[in-house]
């Protein structure tokens, strides 16, 4: 079983440390919500010459509206970006960037599934890291950035503007409050429109209706069946046996660590075989190549409840994530530059699952020169090992032939002869 979780808390770490040494993150400028139509808000900022990392936290109402996903925008892209919507009514969101981010746009987009007749009031404010900067180097609260909030009732003012607050504060959330009076104050224009539910009744109506007086010998069926309005109670039933659904991690074995553990002859028909994955979490391509560039999509299903999972990611960064289906998401990620170890760490209820990557290098498996890659080749790698100081194809180049390099070997077999996977050998 392949660990990572002190990778995936490095990453973390980089980014706090990023955000508590720079006192300059948001030199100025502003960081606004901003309605994008069907339930999806923006996080946006403007004004700020480009950061380095961010760390903020968006409120909302958990009565009205329920996250469905978080995605990075155009100006945290090529970012390490992460975010938490595990607490109702909180969803905190950072990234990080070594080359810095462009002054103005989009940092995150939210699209969030609005329960209530209207999406109520939503604010953006600073991460919470007051307490940790008091006393060391300059605070938050000294960083001129205004925080800025939303509500419906804004679209029904034609010049209903953000004005800055002026203070990183955690109270500077609050529209209208200077905290920071030496700092820069910006604006932004919400604009753009909310769809909201045109039907002002959330029950069906009923029709009252004079008795009638059954004729002898005749029955008579009533116009409207009384269990009309069944139909919209009946789904409260599977709803509350949903949330009491909790997820089951599930033990999975890497393909990395299946070759460091076999004992077994090595014969081209066993190891290929040990490239067979666990069916519950689907990678696509079956074998990623990381270049650098190429991305890998791996699609969990069976996931309880209807919010995304929060996930941690080891020598892979970030590309996208999507909802495919009810339970089902589709998370795309670009593999780190000739790494053979890359993984996942869902959390889902507070449960982890550890969702390891098959990911390898691109080598040359043609080695007898033919022109084309056959068992003949597998043959001649598994005879020729050379000597301990001067081994025969040291894929990786770590100066030792081992598991390591058979996996390397064996996944560029399976991809230039354009093999799947063999099944496992009968014992």
């Amino acid at each position: 079983m392949f660990k990572f979780k002190r990778a995936a808390l490095c990453q973390l770490l980089l980014i706090w440390s990023l955000l508590l040494s720079a006192p300059a993150v948001f030199a100025a400028g502003s960081i606004s919500i901003a309605p994008a139509g069907n339930a999806t808000f923006n996080v946006v900022a403007s004004g700020i010459p480009a950061p380095h990392a961010f760390h903020v936290i968006v409120g909302y109402d958990s009565s009205l509206l329920t996250v469905q996903k978080v995605t990075q925008g155009a100006m945290a892209s090529g970012s390490f970006f992460a975010y938490n919507a595990n607490v109702p009514g909180s969803i905190q969101i950072a990234a990080l960037s070594q080359t810095g981010m462009s002054g103005s746009g989009v940092l995150a987009t939210i699209t969030f599934t609005q329960i209530g007749s209207t999406p109520g009031r939503l604010s953006v404010g600073p991460g919470t890291t007051n307490p940790v900067l008091d006393g060391t180097v300059p605070t938050a609260k000294n960083i001129p950035v205004s925080f800025g909030s939303w509500a419906p009732s804004d679209l029904q003012d034609n010049s209903s503007t953000l004005t800055a607050s002026g203070s990183g504060s955690n109270d500077a959330n609050k529209s209208g409050d200077t905290g920071n009076k030496g700092g820069t104050s910006g604006t932004y224009s919400v604009g753009g429109t909310l769809s909201m539910p045109t039907d002002d009744s959330g029950a069906p109506r009923k029709e009252t209706t004079s008795p009638q007086v059954p004729q002898e010998g005749r029955e008579t069926a009533p116009p409207t069946p009384a269990p009309t309005p069944e139909p919209t109670a009946a789904p409260e039933v599977p709803v509350t046996a949903k949330k009491a659904e909790r997820y089951q991690a599930h033990t999975v074995t890497s393909v990395l660590e299946k070759f460091r553990l076999f004992s077994g002859e090595k014969t081209p028909q066993k190891l290929t075989a040990l490239f067979a994955t666990d069916a519950r979490f689907a990678q696509t391509p079956a074998i990623g190549i990381s270049d650098g560039k190429s991305t890998v999509t791996v699609r969990i299903s069976h996931l309880p409840g209807e919010r995304a999972p929060n996930f941690a990611f080891s020598h892979a960064r970030y590309v996208s994530l999507q909802q495919t289906s009810e339970g089902e998401w589709q998370l795309e990620l670009r593999p780190d530059k000739n790494t053979i170890r890359a993984g996942i760490i869902m959390t889902v209820d507070g449960v982890e699952q550890e969702i390891p990557l098959t990911v390898l290098p691109r080598v040359n498996v043609d080695l007898d020169k033919s022109g084309s890659v056959n068992e003949a080749d597998f043959q001649q790698y598994l005879k020729e090992h050379g000597t301990e100081k001067a081994p025969r194809y040291d894929l990786n180049g770590d100066g030792r032939r081992d598991y390591q390099d058979d996996y390397i070997f064996t996944g560029n077999y399976l991809l230039q002869q354009d093999a799947r996977p063999a099944a496992a050998p009968k014992k």
